[in-house]
């Protein structure tokens, strides 16, 4: 599996916990639980994960906001909770991963859809990010401009290489990545 793709899937399933949390629990204390339950959530958990989700859960109202005008005989409230976060993380991507390509984004998120909602889901999550994505017309055809999809606000500039949570155990040890991340690591917080 792409390291990208898995990435998308750890973050929406961060994103999947803070919607069932406590709203005075800190989202780091999720993130650490989550990443804790299983220790195979580790793998794909990095700074594009990270990224994604801190920015999806930070901006979710806007997010929500810019999403709601486009649904067709459906609310944000009535809808699959999959099914709003996908929506959230991609118009986050449209919004603040410039070189990752609207296509890219859209198949990506359909692809979510179809292994974690409903039946339904996949076509209406297509649907709705094909109208969204026309506000974003200057993100087609960016592959290989910098790699597929950083944020200009990453915290690395090559997301394509292996991250260190991507190696097995003892390649993990030898750099000194024993340990689980946590967002203290650079002190953002979602």
């Amino acid at each position: 599996m792409k390291i990208r793709r898995l990435a998308r899937q750890r973050a929406l399933q961060l994103l999947f916990a803070l919607e069932f949390a406590d709203s005075a629990e800190d989202p780091e204390e999720v993130e650490r639980r989550v990443l804790a339950y299983d220790p195979r959530q580790r793998r794909g958990w990095g700074p594009f994960a990270r990224q994604l989700a801190r920015l999806a859960w930070r901006d979710r109202h806007e997010l929500d906001r810019l999403i709601g005008p486009v649904l067709q005989h459906w609310s944000l409230e009535r809808m699959p909770v999959v099914d709003r976060l996908c929506l959230r993380m991609a118009l986050c991507e449209f919004r603040s991963f410039e070189d990752i390509p609207s296509r890219v984004t859209i198949n990506e998120y359909i692809e979510l859809a179809r292994l974690f909602s409903t039946d339904e889901s996949p076509q209406y999550v297509n649907a709705v990010l094909d109208r969204l994505a026309r506000d974003y017309p200057h993100k087609d055809f960016q592959v290989g401009l910098r790699g597929e999809g950083s944020a200009e606000s990453a915290e690395t500039a090559d997301h394509d290489a292996p991250l260190p949570e991507d190696l097995g155990e003892d390649e993990a040890e030898a750099e000194g990545e024993g340990e689980l991340p946590t967002l203290e690591e650079d002190g953002t917080g979602i």
